[in-house]
């Protein structure tokens, strides 16, 4: 067990010191050498919301038997070796020396940890940092905060060496503590579900502070969770797939942890959402999860598919690229591989502003993404758009939103394309939304569909008309330059924003 007391966030002398060579690389890797899985992820560059271009993982359960023995098991040391050989080569091909390779529990723990790095480093020619449980434990925080600052709570991140424990809060990174309860430590106990979960609870003693950080959310991580969340999922029909910060209730984890914990083989090869060869270690999963929410007594539980690999890169980042909204950056992103129209989605957000005075921090946060994803389907074909927009936005495996947050944001770029959100490709977010969100969100699409039909996506031309509000009417004002640009379709749009509104709609235009 090992625990830091003192307060750190990324960037300072307490973090670790995983710093990437050169100046900004296009693209950069992230070796991860855990206890269960090794993983190699490319990322497009290091920017505020990196996306993987590419990313595999071999399950070599390289931390089995080390509990017992000390010592890595000699045949998955070579297994364990011989796939790093192949990520240190597609590695430099994709990345050049751009790489970051960390290994956690498994080898911290073996006596011949060590050795097996040093053979590691001979044969692929990459450095290879052994990072203690604090840093372990900073970093998968850091990758949390990277994707939800404003995450408050708890960040659990379980291997299959050890279970980290850390508290997030205003952004930063506090007390945290390591466990020696990872998914294959308890695995070697045996075959009995409550001596898992006793072990937890135990060692959860020396955590006693882990609990009033929960009761302000728990965070996990950890690829055993995900593939939990992914049973949930499948088994409850929920309408997004994305694991990334699904979200259930103390109760509901419970039940779920329970019943994974009491499956037997035969039930788990039944279980076609979760990954084959994480299916052995699932049980062990759920008893930590049981263990863990029993104890601490969550107010909520969100899944997280950010962890130690996304903290290694944030903590790269300047201050000021943390500093930036993780939305706004993934969603400029998207724009550019998606469109051509610059700085549109900006503009027409303003344009579109005077219809919706008066809203919250975060639904204007919302109604901005959804100007700068709008034109996310443009090259589709045109009876295509609609759908394809809202299977974007509902499927992207990174976008940092809760799920009835991006059930919001695809309602209204479909809206945007479709003019009206009853299609059946909208039904999975509209089951998701009360109907005062739904009509929000189409009245967002309506908005952008006047907007781009006024414009034809031009920011300049957006400059060439105005809209204003009043209690009685919904006027689209021409200024100079704009008279050529009303028509019937403008009218058309026009009359289905005013008429949602409840408002009469007027054309107008000033004098030249």
């Amino acid at each position: 067990m090992s625990e830091r007391v003192f307060p750190t966030t990324a960037g300072t002398d307490a973090a670790p010191d995983l710093r990437l060579p050169g100046n900004g690389p296009r693209r950069l890797g992230v070796i991860d050498i855990g206890s269960n899985s090794l993983r190699l992820v490319i990322f497009d560059g290091l920017k505020r919301m990196p996306q993987p271009i590419f990313n595999e993982k071999a399950l070599c359960a390289l931390g089995a038997g080390v509990a017992d023995t000390g010592r890595l098991d000699p045949e998955r040391a070579d297994a364990a070796a011989l796939a790093l050989r192949r990520f240190a080569a597609i590695g430099r091909e994709l990345a050049g020396d751009a790489i970051i390779a960390v290994a956690t529990a498994a080898v911290r723990d073996a006596a011949d940890g060590p050795a097996f790095i040093q053979r590691v480093e001979r044969e692929c020619g990459i450095p290879i940092r052994i990072v203690t449980g604090v840093e372990e434990a900073t970093l998968s925080a850091l990758g949390v905060l990277s994707s939800e600052p404003e995450a408050d709570g708890l960040v659990a991140d379980l291997g299959g060496g050890s279970l980290e424990l850390v508290r997030v809060e205003q952004g930063a990174v506090g007390r945290q503590i390591t466990l020696p309860v990872g998914a294959l430590r308890l695995a070697a106990r045996g075959s009995d579900a409550r001596a898992w979960t006793e072990a937890v609870e135990k060692a959860l003693d020396d955590a006693p502070w882990a609990a009033e950080a929960a009761a302000r959310g728990l965070y996990l991580v950890g690829g055993g969770w995900r593939a939990i969340a992914r049973v949930h999922i499948a088994e409850t029909r929920h309408p997004i797939a994305a694991i990334h910060r699904y979200t259930l209730d103390m109760p509901q984890t419970l039940a779920l942890a329970d019943k994974v914990m009491g499956m037997k083989a035969a039930d788990l090869a039944r279980l076609k959402a979760a990954p084959a060869r994480r299916l052995a270690t699932l049980p062990h999963a759920a008893a930590a999860l049981a263990g863990l929410v029993r104890r601490v007594k969550p107010s909520e539980v969100v899944f997280s598919t950010y962890g130690l690999r996304e903290g290694v890169l944030y903590e790269n980042l300047p201050a000021a690229l943390r500093a930036a909204d993780p939305l706004m950056a993934a969603c400029r992103d998207i724009a550019d591989q998606h469109s051509g129209f610059g700085a549109y989605g900006d503009r027409v957000h303003d344009w579109i502003a005077p219809l919706f005075a008066g809203e919250t921090p975060n639904d204007l946060r919302l109604r901005h993404a959804a100007c700068l994803l709008s034109e996310i389907a443009v090259a589709a074909h045109p009876d295509r758009r609609a759908d394809h927009a809202i299977e974007e936005i509902l499927t992207m495996p990174f976008l940092p939103l809760r799920h009835r947050e991006r059930a919001f944001l695809a309602l209204a770029v479909y809206a945007r394309y479709a003019g009206n959100i009853t299609g059946l490709h909208a039904r999975p977010a509209r089951d998701l939304l009360d109907q005062p969100a739904q009509a929000r969100a189409r009245l967002i699409g309506l908005a952008l569909r006047l907007g781009d039909t006024f414009s034809g996506c031009a920011p300049a031309l957006l400059d060439r008309g105005e809209l204003e509000l009043t209690p009685q009417a919904l006027t689209l004002r021409a200024r100079p330059g704009g008279r050529d640009l009303m028509g019937e379709v403008v009218e058309r749009r026009l009359e289905a924003v005013a008429k949602v509104m409840r408002r009469r709609w007027r054309m107008t235009a000033e004098a030249a």
